[in-house]
């Protein structure tokens, strides 16, 4: 819901040429003072500086309003303007959204980073269906690192070293992914996992390992197997309704703001991901790499999550794995 600082959504412009005044309210799981929030609060800043305060943000931060897996529905409905969710939280309802879930296509950052640029095809594609689909428009798409598996009692380098135990997964991907490979998954949203593992409620947790530092899992866990089937993505969206409220202005003052954000988020993600790791090792923990033998088993016991998303996505999809396949030829992704 568009709030005016007056009164009903933008329902009042006032009598000049003037963009009306609005709060756009944001809803965000984690802390404002956690790293991986100030995207959030560099966004804020910028558009309520070159809107010279006609547009505010107002971000309610530890899920004061909704949890992360209630954000997606809130910000469909309108009950709140933005909210930050986990790009694989829309798989279900979209399936062209699961396409960074599928096991090894972006296994290497180069890839990543090309996918997810603005107007390329495949990150346009996904945006266009959840547009289509969820009623909310991407503002901009954030890392949150490749996926590791985090565990005790030795790494889990292959489906055998998986085999029966029980895993906490942050997205339905990550889920489908530990039971075709001999894992039992566990499906808790990310604020959850230090409880679960501390608990001993399970033993592992596939995650990103941005995770690592930002939710102190180093205390719980103490081996790290970088896996990498993955990179785990969130985008920040806007309920539609609320964005054609505004003025044509403010919808470019957003986007400018937005892009500009994006740009210094992935630059300081390879940072953060060097910085993470560093952490593992001072805190003790164990870091294992995969052999190619462990990369093609976990190919194997993973095949079936492909060929059901070619299904579910029909003809998106193929337009996606077009796309795809021009980029891992590229010179920039090849490697």
């Amino acid at each position: 819901m568009l709030i005016l600082l007056a009164c009903h959504p933008l329902a009042k412009a006032a009598e000049t040429d003037a963009a009306p005044s609005a709060t756009l309210r944001v809803t965000l799981a984690n802390s404002l003072r956690n790293p991986l929030s100030q995207n959030l609060v560099d966004f804020k800043n910028s558009v309520e500086e070159d809107s010279s305060g006609a547009l505010r943000i107002e971000i309610f931060d530890n899920a004061q309003l909704y949890s992360e897996t209630q954000g997606r529905a809130a910000v469909s409905s309108g009950e709140i303007d933005i909210a930050v969710v986990p790009l694989g939280d829309y798989a279900a309802d979209i399936p062209a959204a699961g396409l960074f879930q599928q096991p090894f296509l972006f296994d290497l950052k180069p890839l990543v980073l090309a996918a997810t640029k603005r107007e390329h095809p495949i990150r346009a594609t996904i945006e266009q269906e959840i547009l289509k689909k969820a009623g909310v428009r991407v503002l901009l798409w954030q890392p949150y690192g490749g996926t590791v598996l985090l565990s005790n009692g030795g790494p889990v380098t292959n489906p055998s070293a998986m085999t029966g135990r029980n895993v906490t997964a942050i997205d339905s991907g990550m889920a489908n992914f530990i039971a075709n490979c001999g894992g039992k998954p566990r499906l808790v949203s990310a604020p959850e996992t230090y409880k679960v593992l501390e608990n001993k409620a399970a033993d592992s947790s596939m995650t990103g390992i941005l995770s690592l530092k930002e939710r102190e899992l180093w205390r719980v866990t103490n081996t790290v197997t970088k896996l990498r089937y993955s990179e785990i993505l969130f985008v920040i969206v806007i309920n539609e309704k609320s964005w054609q409220r505004l003025s044509e202005d403010q919808k470019e003052l957003i986007t400018d703001a937005a892009e500009r954000v994006e740009q210094s988020i992935w630059r300081w993600y390879f940072l953060l991901d060097a910085d993470t790791y560093a952490l593992a090792q001072e805190k003790g923990l164990k870091i294992q790499e995969l052999t190619p033998d462990d990369i093609s088993d976990w190919r194997i016991c993973s095949s079936v999550i492909m060929e059901s998303f070619m299904t579910d996505a029909g003809e998106v999809g193929e337009q996606l794995m077009n796309a795809y396949g021009k980029l891992r030829a590229d010179p920039c992704c090849n490697r």
